[in-house]
């Protein structure tokens, strides 16, 4: 790869990212401590506005009335491309940073403070977008329909992983959840007088578990999200929420009705007053668009950083970058913090983002993505290959209609 980028102009990056780790790495561990779930990270977003203010980035709060969601922009004065990177801050409930989204946040932040330091020589624009909520509202999804990726030009953002993996590693989700509806009696002295509900649940469980095995190219796991309060009430309300995942979102559509078919089924089995809702409760998460001729770069200087190298590999998560990647070009880099055997979403994942593995890894890590923009903006070659393969990859595609959350319902007789 013919790189236009300097030692001169990668040695200020590398200075003025240095200034700012120690920094840094304190906002990763505080996060750490102060997990917020997405929607609720009223403290974590503040923290990451002000490090952003201070650090000379015109901020917007509050965008698209996403109360924990923002907009940071360094802008040159100059002719040149637009550079973004998002930052996800929100925990899980009872695992904290188990995803590694305090990794994520200030890996973004530091390339793009880097980043920032050498604008003014080489031209373009610098963006941080705040992007609350990854693992339930999904507020990409809205931020990419609203228009606030419009300008991008490129988008980065780097995942942490037990490993090393090249961009792509990204499926579709939906999230589709079942409730039931009967009605409460007193389970001892009058149990035939209620319509147990979560018997409704069970069945549909059960069944469904069966019946997915016949959808080899489906992941589905479902968890009970409502199952009553006292085992001496017979439960009137029951509800499973379940995520199927799958290499692009046209392969789950045929579920939909299964879900439906079985919901109808199970309630009908309990008793012909028993009703049901089938709906959606987050938005679709699209499969990435992987956009290679950024992702290559992107290797290539993590490479370089003796970051390791950046397999291809198959499968993986899903995330709401995916909806982003068929609005501009997009990479999801995975980086490894050297932890083989840890899995994502486990209290363990989220220790390690505290270790010195983890430092490193978001060293290296801010120092690549802030080359890589660096790059797009002084190569114009590269920028135009970016370019075309985005025009390739959605000619003709048209997103589907998704839904922000909790009113986009599929089907249902409860009134």
């Amino acid at each position: 790869m013919e790189v236009k980028l300097n030692q001169n102009l990668q040695d200020k990056m590398d200075e003025a990212l240095e200034k700012v780790l120690s920094q840094l790495l304190a906002l990763k561990e505080d996060l750490y401590h102060h997990p917020e779930i997405g929607g609720q990270e009223f403290r974590s977003s503040k923290l990451l506005q002000d490090f952003l203010s201070q650090e000379g980035f015109q901020v917007q709060p509050n965008l698209d009335q996403l109360e924990t969601a923002f907009k940071a922009v360094y802008d040159s004065g100059k002719p040149g491309p637009t550079v973004t990177y998002t930052a996800e801050f929100d925990a899980l409930v009872g695992v904290g940073h188990g995803c590694g989204h305090n990794w994520i946040c200030t890996t973004s932040l530091g390339a793009a403070t880097a980043l920032k330091s050498v604008l003014d020589e080489i031209g373009g624009k610098v963006m941080v977008l705040g992007t609350p909520g990854e693992e339930n509202i999904c507020c990409k999804v809205q931020l990419s329909d609203h228009g606030y990726f419009d300008e991008a030009d490129l988008v980065i953002q780097a995942h942490p992983l037990g490993y090393n993996a090249a961009s792509g590693f990204v499926r579709a989700i939906d999230a589709l959840q079942v409730d039931f509806y009967g009605r409460s009696s007193h389970a001892g002295m009058a149990p035939e007088k209620g319509i147990n509900a979560l018997d409704a649940a069970t069945n549909f469980y059960v069944k469904l578990n069966q019946v997915k095995q016949t959808y080899p190219d489906l992941n589905i796991h479902g968890v009970f999200v409502a199952s009553g309060d006292q085992a001496g009430i017979i439960p009137d309300y029951a509800a499973i929420k379940y995520l199927i995942r799958a290499d692009t979102y046209e392969q789950i559509l045929p579920i939909h009705q299964v879900f439906e078919d079985l919901a109808k089924e199970c309630a009908s089995q309990v008793a012909p007053d028993c009703q049901w809702k089938l709906w959606r409760n987050e938005p679709v998460n699209l499969s990435l668009l992987n956009n290679q001729p950024l992702s290559q770069t992107f290797n290539c200087f993590y490479e370089s950083l003796d970051g390791g190298a950046m397999p291809e590999l198959e499968g993986g998560a899903g995330s709401d970058i995916g909806n982003v990647s068929w609005v501009r070009p997009t990479i999801h880099p995975w980086i490894g913090l050297n932890a083989p055997d840890f899995n994502l979403h486990t209290k363990e994942f989220a220790n390690h983002t505290l270790t010195q593995d983890a430092d490193l890894a978001l060293e290296r890590a801010a120092k690549a993505m802030a080359y890589t923009g660096a790059e797009g903006i002084l190569n114009p070659d590269l920028l135009a290959r970016i370019q075309a393969e985005f025009a390739a990859g959605t000619q003709g595609y048209q997103a589907p209609e998704v839904g922000y959350g909790v009113i986009d319902y599929l089907a249902g007789t409860h009134k």
